[in-house]
């Protein structure tokens, strides 16, 4: 091993933390309410109002500009089932949580709009019930039904995410270079992200602090942006996925969507200050 794979190698360990990884498949039998699963109908409690989106930039198609359509719901997970792969505790250990995307919209490999992502949590007692999509759903925006099962692994930042004074002359079509940049992929919660593009952070602390990239001219705010960045951890990173003859769902050009949430917010519960991205090739 070179000297520069050495020194790779050895930030890479110093940097290592577990991830739960989510492997996914076909229903072979109904999904209960309640149990983990990426798309199909939600399981929420009586009452709950659809997550709707009003799409003032006319996205998707000028004639609806800022006519509202509801989101997609993208996954559930049961806590109580993941906590056993939770290595680090970081999720609660019960109670669920469900996903819900603008993916009728393109948000040209950036940070979706204000509302265009909701992640909602549902406290241990919940009673849930199979809320049916509604009427309006957009052709091609309803997410086919996968079952999930987990696992723990452990996840390291890929080369996107390196520091550059680690890449050395490093050349990209390197193998063990490439087999660190490959190794996060795939659906997962927690740990890091497959980053396609460049680092997220920036993006989710501008759009929590709620100013222009303009405004980081002001050296305090940049500073407090920089800050910031250092709050923020992946919550899910929900990858392209192609079954065979069932689901192709896809995020632009074989790309990932990325909800990120503060470390802070995180422990405390509070899932609805979660923010979305893609990224794609």
């Amino acid at each position: 091993m070179s000297d520069i794979h050495e020194r790779i190698e050895a930030w890479l360990k110093a940097h290592e933390k577990p991830e739960i990884h989510i492997d996914y498949a076909k229903p072979e039998a109904p999904i209960p309410v309640g149990a983990s699963k990426i798309g199909g109908c939600p399981d929420v409690p009586a009452g709950f109002v659809w997550p709707r989106y009003k799409d003032r930039f006319g996205v998707v198609d000028a004639a609806r500009k800022d006519m509202e359509r509801p989101l997609s719901f993208m996954a559930q997970f049961d806590l109580a089932e993941v906590a056993a792969f939770d290595k680090e505790g970081a999720l609660p250990k019960s109670g669920h949580v469900a996903f819900f995307f603008d993916y009728e919209g393109f948000y040209d490999g950036g940070m979706c709009d204000q509302g265009g992502a909701r992640v909602f949590y549902f406290p241990p007692g919940t009673a849930l019930e199979r809320m049916a999509l509604p009427d309006d759903m957009g052709e091609d925006a309803d997410i086919p039904e996968l079952a999930l099962t987990f696992s723990t692994r452990t996840s390291r930042p890929v080369s996107n995410d390196w520091p550059e004074e680690l890449l050395g002359d490093t050349e990209p079509d390197d193998d063990e270079y490439e087999k660190h940049n490959k190794a996060e992929s795939g659906c997962k919660l927690l740990g890091y992200p497959f980053t396609i593009q460049n680092p997220m952070q920036d993006e989710c602390q501008v759009a929590f602090m709620d100013v222009d990239w303009d405004a980081l001219e002001n050296p305090e705010t940049k500073a407090a942006m920089e800050a910031g960045m250092n709050d923020w951890v992946l919550l899910f990173q929900f990858d392209s996925i192609d079954v065979d003859d069932y689901a192709d769902i896809m995020f632009g050009d074989c790309g990932a969507l990325y909800f990120w949430i503060r470390k802070q917010d995180l422990a405390a519960g509070n899932f609805g200050k979660v923010y979305a991205c893609q990224q794609f090739y």
